[in-house]
């Protein structure tokens, strides 16, 4: 009686921290995502933005 509530709980538990695991670095890889492709954006409006001196 006893022993199965127990084993179950720690079963439900093991499972929450598996889907709370797979939550957080599901988020920690697409914030890393998204930051990558907007860093790639800046880069790349640096490098077209044209130095108005050098045209002088």
């Amino acid at each position: 009686g006893s022993a199965y509530g127990s084993m179950g709980t720690l079963v439900i538990m093991l499972v929450w921290i598996y889907y709370a695991s797979v939550v957080f670095f599901g988020g920690a890889l697409i914030t890393a995502v998204i930051d990558e492709r907007a860093y790639a954006r800046r880069k790349v409006a640096a490098e077209a933005e044209v130095d108005v001196g050098a045209l002088d």
